[in-house]
């Protein structure tokens, strides 16, 4: 099992993406702000896609803690790892700024973006890692389909 932590802050207060993987799935945990908490989980299943190009794309699952709004993170987190990693992805979002306005709403989402970006570029590199050291039989990302 891998474990890694992706950690920025806004207003002061953390918010930290830890990952595990079990063999070649993953599972991300999204916290911070003022209370971690979960508000919402999600599955994300790769699939192929649907418009017959041969790219795998996904779909997710999603259940929402009643009245909490991190459901569409937790979504996209899912459906973005899955595709792009050709695995089962799950992912808990619990985010909670006290008071929190559009403007502290928009900057959490443009701040899990940046966190998800940074997990595809390590992701990628360790399933290139795990290809080319022969522990992987077959890596079906974009990253590695391009070897």
């Amino acid at each position: 099992m891998l474990a890694k932590v992706f950690q920025k802050s806004y207003k002061g207060k953390p918010v930290e993406a830890n990952i595990l993987l079990f063999g070649k799935d993953i599972q991300v945990c999204l916290t911070g702000g003022d209370q971690a908490h979960i508000g919402a989980v999600a599955i994300g299943i790769p699939r192929k896609s649907l418009s017959s190009d041969g790219m795998v794309s996904s779909s997710a699952s999603v259940i929402c803690v009643t009245g909490h709004k991190e459901d569409i993170l937790a979504r996209r987190i899912s459906l973005v790892l899955a595709a792009e990693f050709a695995v089962t992805v799950a992912s808990s979002v619990g985010l909670h700024i006290d008071k929190a306005n559009s403007e502290d709403i928009a900057e959490l989402e443009q701040i899990t973006e940046n966190i998800l970006a940074e997990i595809i570029v390590y992701l990628q590199n360790v399933y290139h890692n795990q290809l080319i050291k022969g522990r992987s039989t077959k890596c079906k990302n974009t990253f590695c389909a391009s070897l």
